[in-house]
C-alpha cells in the first residue's frame, strides 16, 4: 500500500501526480492500527509519504519489515507453527519488481524533485532514466555531462554542460536543469526597468558560456569529431522553479533579451506526461 500523510498530497498534486497510475492500493491520512496486535506481522511493499517539521516531502518504502507486539509476558516471538508460516510468507510472497513503464519514472521523478535534491542528483536520475527528457522535448541522444575542453591556450576552466541533447536532424542543443525552487522572485527591480535576478542571471550566464564555447568553430570541430556531437546554433533551455514563481511575462521577457527558453519543473513534467499518455504501448 501507499500511505499519503500531513502535507504530503499538497507537495505531489502541485505537480500533477498521477495517484491513478499507482497499482497498489493507497490511503489518505489514516493508517492501518496495528496496535492490537497480538501476534507477529508484517509490513511489506509499503511507501510512506509525509512532510517534515521543515516542510520537505519525505518518502521512505519498507520492503518487508517484522513487526513483535508487547504481551504481559514480554515480547511475543515466533511459536513451531507460526515461524513455519512466516518463513512460508517470505517464499511465496516475495517483493514484486519494480515497475519500470514510463509513468512510474515520472512519478518517481516527481517524488523526487518535491525532497529538494541537488542539481546533481536530479541530473543523474535524468541520465539513468533518459525517457523522460527524450519524450519531453523529442530529443534522441542525451549526450549528458560531456567534458568540454578548450582548444586554445587559456586560463578558463573545463565546461561541462548537463545535457547536451539531439534533436531529430542531427544537431544538439543546451538543457540545464537547475533547482526546482528559486530562492527569489526572477525578475527583480521597478516596473519599467525588470531585469533578471541574481540566480536566474548566473544560470543564463552558465548557459551562455557554453553557447560561446561552441560558437567557436575549433571548439565545435574539436566536439564533433571527439565526442561524436554536432552543435550547430544551439537552442538554450534552463529547467528551474515552480509555475507560480515564474509569470509568462517574465519568461518571455528573458527569451527575448537573453535568448534563453525557461520551463518550469511542473511544465516540464507536464510535457513527458502528455507524451506518455499518448503512447500507445508500454514501455
Amino acid at each position: 500500500m501507499n500511505f499519503f500523510l500531513g502535507e504530503s498530497i499538497e507537495y505531489l498534486t502541485d505537480y500533477f501526480y498521477d495517484f491513478t497510475q499507482q497499482p497498489e492500493d493507497f490511503c489518505i491520512n489514516g493508517f492501518i492500527d496495528i496496535s492490537q496486535a497480538t501476534k507477529p506481522c508484517v509490513i511489506n511493499n509499503c511507501t510512506f509519504f509525509w512532510s517534515d517539521q521543515d516542510e520537505r516531502l519525505k518518502i521512505k518504502h519498507i520492503d518487508l519489515l517484522e513487526l513483535f507486539p508487547f504481551s504481559e509476558e514480554g515480547i511475543v516471538y515466533h511459536d513451531k507453527n507460526s515461524l513455519l508460516c512466516f518463513s512460508n510468507y517470505i517464499i511465496y510472497n516475495r517483493v514484486p519488481k519494480y515497475n519500470v513503464k514510463a509513468h512510474r519514472l515520472l512519478n518517481e521523478f516527481i517524488q523526487l524533485v518535491n525532497t529538494k535534491p541537488r542539481e546533481t542528483t536530479i541530473t543523474s536520475y535524468l541520465e539513468e532514466n533518459p525517457i523522460i527528457l527524450q519524450i519531453a522535448f523529442g530529443f534522441h541522444d542525451l549526450n549528458p555531462q560531456k567534458i568540454l575542453k578548450w582548444q586554445y591556450k587559456t586560463d578558463r576552466h573545463e565546461l561541462k554542460p548537463d545535457f547536451l541533447p539531439t534533436r531529430m536532424d542531427g544537431f544538439c542543443d543546451i538543457v540545464e536543469f537547475k533547482l526546482p525552487y528559486v530562492k527569489s522572485t526572477p525578475l527583480v527591480g521597478d516596473e519599467h526597468r525588470k531585469h533578471p535576478s541574481y540566480e536566474i542571471d548566473k544560470a543564463i550566464a552558465q548557459a551562455e558560456e557554453y553557447e560561446e564555447y561552441l560558437h567557436q568553430e575549433v571548439n565545435r570541430e574539436w566536439v564533433q569529431e571527439t565526442l561524436g556531437v554536432k552543435v550547430l546554433h544551439p537552442m538554450k533551455y534552463i529547467i528551474i522553479g515552480h509555475s507560480d514563481e515564474f509569470s509568462p511575462e517574465d519568461r518571455r521577457k528573458l527569451r527575448k533579451n537573453r535568448g534563453t527558453v525557461f520551463f518550469t519543473y511542473d511544465e516540464f513534467i507536464e510535457m513527458a506526461r502528455h507524451q506518455i499518455y499518448r503512447m500507445q504501448s508500454n514501455i
